[in-house]
């Protein structure tokens, strides 16, 4: 095993990075040191080390390669070899000790940190050339090392999770009627002069808190962070039914749309927010409205993204939720024949009916607009993700169901599986009697699959390739 993995570990990433933070301590005048480059020492290959497992602002880290080894190391490569490496050593937990070496010929100088993992300790080997005004960094190396028991930990790190690299802030989101309670999460980097992606999350069905808490998981909550961490802000808030309940006349304008929609102008016009990068991304029926919000006010938002949705008419999901098996052969030819007519119904008529506990006019006005065609109409950055081991949406209802409506020539569109994940992007496959998800385990948000969507959102609008 430990063969194995010094074959696929020892692989050369020729890679650089800088995490700018006050007070690094060089002030040397060097071409490096105006293009951003720290000076590396014991404090900045810790820090480099932190940013790197943490996935922060990736793009940066690697655009400060050796130009020449950058051309053959492709920014794809380069994010996805911390996901394989976590794959086989488990997750982070602590930084160990440190030494450094110099080799005089070459003019290279070797840091080597050890990085105590969950399965698999490493000794990170950091190399970077070892000139007057030229520290440009050449390449790294993961080797499989033996396990450091605590006392022989140094300094007082953090485990990468517990890094907390943003400000949250509480703002009040939603009409003057109806406000609601908000988040906002802000980068640590954010700046008017360094302005930053920004999504705005919203909710699936039912009367969910601005966490998106089901049973002992918190998936926007999960979110806010790890994008926090990664240099892109989010918005989470109340849902309005959370806060103020349901009424027999409410629509998905009052459920949903709305505060979605005041939510994206308002962190438009904050001064740290990079208005080419405004993202709604939505979760579940979020997820299915996400064109349509997008569409009311299609100067706001400028790209979406779709999580564990499906294009499917929301009557029609619901009653492929639905057990018949309590109900007479009539109830449930009747409500079949409900589901297939609402939307051809006029408005008295949707008003006179009951569907899946709700008055039939709220299915009747989410079936005058049709997600497919706003999407098409659109032609806004998309991207359409769900887990594999969805209960609730089926990969042939889901991701691929999207992707049939387009031909292969649409360039606007992505699609991810994340293999293994449920309808919350995270590994817990428990269910009901019924295949309902339980929610009972404390479990996040696969950290792959977040650093996946938040390098999709970063990655918006750049040259990054």
């Amino acid at each position: 095993m430990k063969r194995f993995l010094t074959c696929i570990l020892i692989c050369v990433l020729v890679i650089n990075c800088c995490f700018v933070t006050v007070g690094l301590a060089a002030k040397k005048k060097s071409k490096q040191m105006e293009d951003g480059v720290p000076q590396w020492n014991e404090e900045t290959v810790r820090q480099y080390a932190l940013d790197y497992i943490n996935g922060v602002d990736m793009e940066t880290l690697w655009g400060y390669y050796d130009l020449q080894i950058r051309r053959y190391m492709p920014f794809v490569a380069y994010s996805n070899f911390l996901l394989e490496m976590e794959w086989m050593t488990g997750e982070f937990v602590q930084l160990g000790s440190y030494h450094s070496f110099e080799e005089e010929e070459t003019q290279l100088k070797t840091h080597v940190l050890h990085l105590c993992m969950e399965k698999q300790d490493l000794d990170f080997y950091f190399t970077h050339k070892n000139k007057e005004d030229d520290w440009e960094v050449m390449a790294i190396h993961f080797v499989p090392s033996e396990k450091q028991q605590p006392d022989m930990l140094v300094g007082e790190d953090v485990p990468a999770n517990e890094e907390k690299l943003y400000t949250e802030v509480e703002v009040t989101v939603g009409t003057e009627e109806y406000p609601l309670k908000g988040i906002l999460t802000m980068p640590d980097v954010a700046s008017p002069e360094n302005q930053v992606p920004v999504v705005v999350l919203v909710h699936d069905e039912g009367p969910l808190d601005m966490d998106s808490t089901m049973g002992n998981t918190a998936l926007f909550k999960d979110i806010a962070h790890l994008f926090g961490n990664m240099g892109v802000a989010t918005l989470r808030y109340d849902k309005r039914t959370y806060t103020y309940g349901e009424t027999d006349e409410m629509t998905v304008w009052e459920e949903t749309v709305e505060d979605a929609v005041l939510a994206g102008r308002m962190v438009k016009e904050n001064e740290n927010i990079d208005q080419k990068r405004v993202v709604l991304m939505g979760h579940g029926f979020g997820g299915y409205l996400a064109p349509r919000i997008a569409f009311e006010d299609r100067d706001t938002y400028t790209a979406l993204v779709i999580i564990a949705a499906s294009p499917t008419s929301y009557p029609e999901q619901l009653l492929s939720r639905t057990d018949l098996t309590g109900m007479t052969v009539e109830e449930a030819e009747e409500l079949k024949r409900q589901v297939t007519r609402i939307g051809d119904m006029g408005k008295t008529n949707a008003k006179e009916i009951e569907l899946f506990g709700k008055n039939g006019y709220y299915f009747w006005d989410i079936l005058q607009t049709d997600p497919i065609n706003l999407l098409k109409r659109l032609k806004k950055e998309t991207y359409i993700v769900q887990g594999t081991a969805d209960p609730i949406v089926s990969e042939e209802d889901g991701w691929r169901k999207y992707s049939g409506y387009f031909g292969d020539k649409i360039t606007f569109l992505g699609f991810q599986p994340f293999r293994g994940l449920n309808h919350l992007l995270m590994v817990d496959n428990e269910v009901d009697e019924t295949g309902k998800p339980l929610y009972q385990k404390e479990v996040h948000l696969d950290k792959a699959a977040g650093r996946n969507l938040c390098q999709w959102v970063r990655k918006l609008n750049s040259n990054i390739e």
